[in-house]
Formats: structure tokens, C-alpha cells, sequence
């Protein structure tokens, strides 16, 4: 692709992390007020409307509302760490566009002759950035995101086994993720880069 092509590239379509977040807790709280009314109605023993609700206890419905809850705070970790990895290519399109003559964007160039709009995240884009910013809190946020990507892979390949417990990145296991923990890592990785 020609290096004037590459301002064509770029899709409106992208969500920030404070996109991505917003809608999680508007999610969230629709649930959460589902739950409330449901189970308000069957403490009362009273009929329920909804037909998916029915012959369920109170207990089925507090059960089914916990998996829901636990389930929807998957989708937003995923969803942020997409947006991280968006972000982070975003900023190597333009740097590449720009033809910015800092060290990054010339490494960045470097990698565009080679793979284009292809670059491998944890081996270019983000070794590029622990490279050339020598700071403890760039590495310690690289570090925390690219153990976080073992957790986006797992998500984004199916859950179909085991996650590893331990990434090797991070010192808490997938399963103990939540999306608050997402929500830090990717904007801690993207403030101390300097991108928004």
C-alpha cells in the first residue's frame, strides 16, 4: 500500500477505553436492574411476566443473574483490550503517515517497510515502545498489558480450554481479571505512551 494511501485506512468505527467503559456500566446497571425487580417479585411470590422466567425460584433467578453478570464483565475485557491494541495501531498508522523523525516513528517506518499495516503488537509495535522509552512505568505497562493479551486470547478463541493460571506478565490469573483491572492496564499503557 502506498504510503498516500494510508490516511484511507483509518475506520471511524473504533471506540476509546472511555467509550468502551461507558457502555459496560450502562450494561451493567441493566442488568443489575432486571435482576432487582425479578427477584423483588418472586420474594413476593408473585407471578412473573417474562416467560424465560418461568417455574424458576428465587434461587434459579439469583443464579441466573449472577452467571449473566459474570458473563457480561467478560465482554468488556475483551472489548477494552481490543480498543488498547486499536489505540496503539492507530497511533503507528499515523506515525508512519506523518513520517515523524522521533526514534519510535522511525522505527515504526522501519517495520512498515517490511509488514505494511501488519505489524506483530507484543513483538513490534510494543517492543518498538519498551525499547526506545526507557521509563519503569512504560515497561511495567507493557508488561501488564501483554499479560492481559493472554486473557483476550483466551476470549477471543473460544474459552474452549483451560486458560493458563499464571500469565507470564502479570502476577494474577485470567480468571482473576476483572474489567476494572482492563480498564487500568489499557489506560495506563496509552497514557504513559503518550496516546489517546
Amino acid at each position: 500500500m502506498a504510503r498516500g494511501r494510508l490516511k484511507n485506512v483509518l475506520s471511524e468505527d473504533w471506540k476509546d477505553l472511555k467509550e468502551v467503559w461507558e457502555w459496560y456500566i450502562f450494561q451493567d446497571g441493566l442488568v443489575g436492574d432486571e435482576a432487582a425487580r425479578t427477584l423483588d417479585v418472586s420474594f413476593a411470590g408473585l407471578t412473573l411476566n417474562k416467560a424465560q422466567y418461568f417455574g424458576m425460584t428465587t434461587d434459579d433467578l439469583s443464579t441466573l443473574f449472577d452467571e449473566h453478570r459474570q458473563e457480561l464483565k467478560r465482554v468488556p475485557m475483551l472489548v477494552l483490550l481490543a480498543a488498547t491494541e486499536a489505540a496503539l495501531m492507530v497511533d503507528y498508522v499515523v506515525r508512519v503517515r506523518e513520517r515523524k523523525k522521533d526514534e519510535i516513528s522511525k522505527d515504526f517506518i522501519a517495520i512498515y517497510r517490511l509488514r505494511k499495516l501488519e505489524p506483530k503488537l507484543s513483538e513490534e509495535i510494543l517492543d518498538v515502545w519498551r525499547t526506545r522509552v526507557a521509563h519503569p512505568a512504560m515497561k511495567a505497562a507493557i508488561d501488564r498489558y501483554k499479560g492481559a493479551l493472554k486473557l483476550r486470547n483466551w476470549l477471543a478463541h473460544g474459552r474452549y480450554k483451560e486458560p493458563e493460571e499464571r500469565p507470564k506478565f502479570d502476577p494474577s490469573g485470567i480468571r482473576d481479571y476483572e474489567p476494572e483491572d482492563i480498564l487500568e492496564i489499557g489506560t495506563a499503557l496509552l497514557t504513559t505512551a503518550g496516546i489517546k
